[in-house]
């Protein structure tokens, strides 16, 4: 009795503490004061919901996306205008009246040639001892010398996709063979101006190239602006994705120090090489690693807005498809 006696007055004093209202509302607006202050720091990290605040995590990747928007617009227009630049060469090269005049006299004498030669090697030996043939390839070797963007320039029969003349080789071995992409020369026949190829892979070396096309017609004496309908030769300047639009795309420190610029095809197959390697640690192979993640699959669907999916954000140009590592 004593014992419950003596202890039946400290739980009814803790009871009379811990039950007044005073002390309840204090612990109520401690709580309430401690859930605002959270309520206030995740709003300024994540933003108001359904509201134009977008925190500082949402500021932050604003200022991301538009810093790659502004990469990938400065890239595609250093871009559209090197092959501008290049388009406008090759259509120089080719309207150049002394190069119109040779490709006439050698035309003809290819098919006179190739109409009796028993063999390639008679057919390339007879036409290298043709002076217009020596004048043109002089000429393209000074141009090839001149404008280091073009791993090889070639003359090619109109008609037949036959190499006139080359830079391929000092013993003119490509002269006399097909050319491996026909599909080049319909598309410049059919097509008013230079025509780019797709890219694809060299036979020689299976690096990724692709060509730039252009019809020469032979042109009137007296009036060399003047072409005709159907062109005797093509001009085909071949030139190395790698080597090319590799510096093109390089960003230095734009990106981070694992960031980088990427150009991908309507396949998602990027088309040229990476700067790292994958994380498994393999090397990713231009025309035949394929980038499977969402936004690589926007740009080449045409999408024009960024896309956040793990490592990989993605836009996309009027025409060309450009992919950005985000760091």
């Amino acid at each position: 009795m004593s014992r419950n006696h003596a202890a039946t007055p400290g739980r009814k004093h803790r009871r009379s503490l811990l039950g007044s209202i005073g002390t309840r509302l204090a612990v109520w607006f401690s709580l309430a004061f401690i859930v605002i202050l959270a309520l206030i720091q995740l709003a300024e990290l994540w933003g108001v919901p359904f509201t134009q605040y977008s925190g500082m995590v949402g500021h932050q990747r604003h200022e991301a996306f538009r810093s790659l928007g502004l990469i990938a617009d400065l890239k595609k227009e250093r871009l559209h205008r090197w092959l501008e630049e290049r388009k406008d060469d090759v259509q120089e090269f080719s309207d150049c009246s002394a190069v119109v005049q040779n490709i006439a006299i050698l035309h003809t004498a290819f098919h006179r040639l190739s109409a009796t030669a028993k063999s390639k090697e008679i057919l390339r030996t007879s036409l290298s001892k043709e002076k217009s043939f020596q004048r043109i390839a002089h000429y393209l070797d000074s141009i090839k010398l001149a404008h280091y963007e073009y791993e090889c320039l070639e003359i090619v029969d109109a008609e037949t996709g036959v190499v006139l003349v080359s830079t391929d080789n000092a013993d003119n071995a490509c002269v006399g063979e097909s050319l491996c992409d026909r599909s080049c020369i319909a598309a410049t026949l059919s097509w008013h101006g230079p025509h780019i190829s797709r890219v694809g892979l060299s036979p020689e070396n299976s690096t990724p190239v692709f060509k730039i096309c252009y019809a020469i017609g032979t042109s009137d004496l007296d009036m060399p602006e003047v072409r005709v309908i159907r062109p005797q030769a093509i001009l085909v300047a071949t030139v190395d994705t790698n080597s090319i639009l590799g510096p093109i795309l390089h960003t230095g420190e734009g990106l981070g120090k694992q960031g980088e610029a990427l150009l991908v095809n309507e396949e998602t197959r990027i088309l040229t090489s990476l700067k790292h390697p994958l994380a498994d640690g393999r090397i990713a192979e231009p025309l035949k690693y394929q980038i499977v993640a969402k936004p690589a699959r926007l740009a080449a669907g045409g999408s024009s807005r960024c896309a956040l999916t793990g490592q990989r954000t993605a836009v996309r140009g009027d025409d060309q498809s450009r992919g950005l590592w985000f760091p």
